[in-house]
């Protein structure tokens, strides 16, 4: 299965649980799951939240 590509260093990314394989349909969607060989993390696509300024 896939798992071996996995451990090579490959991850699998999904949108509503479906595999994704374009950079577009990553942009398009509002949230990840990125699966590594040691587990599955949540991302967010667009701009970064405001920090503001330490000063």
């Amino acid at each position: 299965g896939y798992q071996a590509t996995l451990e090579r260093g490959y991850s699998v990314v999904r949108a509503k649980g479906q595999v994704i394989t374009a950079a577009a349909e990553a942009e398009a969607a509002k949230s990840l799951e990125i699966e590594f060989r040691d587990g599955r993390v949540k991302a967010s696509t667009g701009k970064p939240p405001e920090q503001g300024t330490l000063f």
